[in-house]
């Protein structure tokens, strides 16, 4: 049986790394695939979490049982949720995130609860509050928190629009 691609996120991993790991690893060969391929120490404390989804990974969790035709997408953070505060127009709502859930899918729940139909979402992009850093919607909110501090801010904010030549 052929390797399987493991997308790879977490505190402490800036961009997705690709890891090719035997097909029954387990979630806990991945955290020892990352102390020992990326140097990224968690001193036993880091959870694996499948991609948008809220709850960890049980350590014993195999790859083959994971993974999609292209491979798995995967996230490692020491904080086993990341407080989100997203405000837009002076409104603000606050909601607890697994740290895999995606930047995409925290602008659709946040969108959703403060009643921005979905034309207009659409034209919006989360910013990190204080700065003009709009991270890719498949980037892992967790990849901008870290332990202890768990948290992340956004403001929703329009999306600007490079306008081509006639």
């Amino acid at each position: 049986m052929s390797k399987i691609n493991v997308f790879l996120q977490g505190e402490g991993i800036k961009d997705i790394v690709r890891l090719q790991l035997e097909p029954r690893s387990t979630a806990l060969d991945v955290k020892r695939a990352c102390a020992s391929q990326l140097g990224v120490q968690m001193n036993g404390e880091a959870a694996m979490f499948l991609e948008d989804r809220e709850e960890p990974l049980e350590d014993t969790a195999t790859l083959e049982s994971l993974a999609g035709k292209h491979g798995v997408r995967l996230h490692v953070h020491r904080c086993r949720r990341v407080a989100v505060k997203v405000t837009y127009s002076s409104r603000t709502v606050e909601h607890a995130f697994g740290p895999g859930v995606t930047v995409g899918t925290v602008k659709r729940l946040a969108a959703k609860e403060l009643g921005i139909t979905k034309e207009d979402a659409a034209e919006l992009i989360l910013q990190i509050a204080g700065t003009q850093e709009q991270p890719d919607v498949d980037v892992h909110i967790g990849t901008l928190a870290t332990c202890p501090a768990c948290a992340i801010a956004f403001d929703l904010v329009p999306n600007p629009r490079i306008q081509g030549a006639a």
